[in-house]
């Protein structure tokens, strides 16, 4: 069963606001960085090698608190979605709180009949804090130790709910007018520059032909052991240049789309056998296994986003 508290469902685009929020649950409630999880802040996430979808669904479950951070962008989140109606479904307690210019509008049936708190007011931060400690069992220190920082997470809420009155018009929801256009000559670069990212975050490169120079086949056997394509997915689920790829992908048609999932598919390097020699441009054997894997991974999760995404369209 998971140790951890508090579970803090969220969008990565929104890791400043949750920052101020972590700083305010620990110094209200005194509690240690290993009781709380928030994948996309140091300090919070999940460690290496581990089956992250696994380990998160637990903590999901089990956590003794769930806060659902509810912004425009987090609703748009199939990931946060699926952690939204994988709490309630456990019935386990659970405290939507808006912040960026999210209202409770945002919330869709059955999660609109939980009360939500809005995090611009400072009275509403001060009941979050005495139900969170409510739900843990602890008692909270003194409203004064921890006023600065409901200063800061109120300040914070209202700047960037500022920030989204002055931008571009609120999006809609569906497809732009122009979209396709547009974004027919970046998404296929952006897709493949996605690829590339996790390629060589997971993937050494290959200079030379001793084990410590080249991706062996050692190597792509732990590749594999330690579930390295899940967590691939999962960090994707929570990045936002990955929903910015997925929105654009949703516009195109779907033949240009599929063109586009094949280049995907075919960003890999080239081996040292078929160049005719080592090279740090060309990979291992073993290691353009591993490349194929990450880019056939990258492609099927971005394939099945844009379905959500078109699903919820229309």
């Amino acid at each position: 069963m998971s140790e951890i508290d508090v579970f803090i469902s969220h969008s990565s685009r929104d890791q400043e606001f949750v920052m101020r929020l972590i700083t305010l649950i620990r110094s209200a409630l005194n509690l240690q960085s290993d009781k709380i999880r928030c994948t996309s802040v140091n300090g919070f996430g999940l460690d290496g090698g581990i089956a992250t979808d696994e380990k998160l669904k637990k903590e999901i479950h089990h956590s003794k608190a769930f806060i659902a951070v509810i912004t425009p962008q987090s609703i748009k989140s199939t990931y946060v979605l699926f952690e939204l109606g994988a709490r309630w479904g456990a019935e386990k307690p659970m405290i939507p709180l808006l912040t960026c210019g999210a209202s409770s509008d945002h919330l869709k049936s059955p999660l609109d009949a939980i009360n939500a708190l809005d995090a611009s007011q400072s009275a509403q931060l001060h009941q979050f804090v005495e139900e969170l400690a409510g739900w843990l069992d602890i008692d909270k220190d003194r409203p004064a130790a921890f006023e600065k920082d409901i200063d800061e997470v109120v300040a914070y809420s209202n700047q960037c709910n500022s920030n989204q009155d002055k931008g571009e018009p609120k999006d809609s929801g569906g497809p732009k007018d122009g979209g396709p256009e547009m974004n027919m000559k970046k998404v296929a670069p952006l897709l493949i520059t996605i690829i590339q990212e996790q390629q060589d975050r997971f993937v050494e490169k290959s200079w030379g032909e001793s084990a410590p120079e080249c991706f062996t086949w050692n190597n792509l056997k732990r590749f594999k052991q330690e579930n390295t394509i899940p967590q691939v997915q999962t960090n994707l689920r929570r990045s936002g240049k990955f929903s910015d790829l997925v929105d654009m992908l949703a516009q195109l048609p779907e033949t240009r789309r599929n063109d586009v999932f094949q280049e995907g598919r075919d960003t890999f390097k080239e081996t040292w056998e078929k160049i005719g020699k080592v090279t740090i441009e060309g990979q291992t054997d073993a290691g353009q296994q591993a490349e194929k894997m990450i880019a056939e991974a990258v492609v099927e999760l971005a394939r099945e986003q844009v379905s959500l995404r078109l699903t919820n369209w229309y």
